[in-house]
């Protein structure tokens, strides 16, 4: 029996490491990028809803810097506008709710 098929090269091991160092570091790399894959997921949708805007808008007007400012703003009011109205009217339920039981100051059992 040979001494040299015995023991593990060194070849063998310095590519036995490699690939160890490579899945942690690729653990680790999605370990940290994890929390942001929601929120790219999310850009890339409203990117791909407001690019035919951005292109017709780029046909009439022809600078792009103003193009995407503009698109940025249209996008900001399409998404926050709605989230701000739904948001006051949430408020506002949750206030009448409230001042609705402190008023009566009594809960109704509910006879089942």
């Amino acid at each position: 029996m040979s001494v040299k098929n015995d023991k593990i090269s060194f070849t063998k091991m310095r590519s036995a490491f490699f690939v160890a160092i490579i899945i942690t570091l690729s653990v680790a790399v999605l370990y940290l990028i994890g929390p942001f894959f929601y929120p790219i997921f999310w850009a890339a949708i409203i990117a791909i809803m407001f690019y035919p805007f951005y292109n017709w808008l780029n046909g009439k007007v022809k600078m792009p810097s103003v193009n995407a400012f503009i698109t940025v703003v249209v996008v900001v009011i399409t998404i926050f506008l709605p989230l701000v109205l739904l948001s006051s009217l949430i408020v506002n339920e949750s206030v009448g709710l409230y001042n609705t039981f402190t008023q009566n100051n009594t809960i109704q059992p509910v006879n089942l």
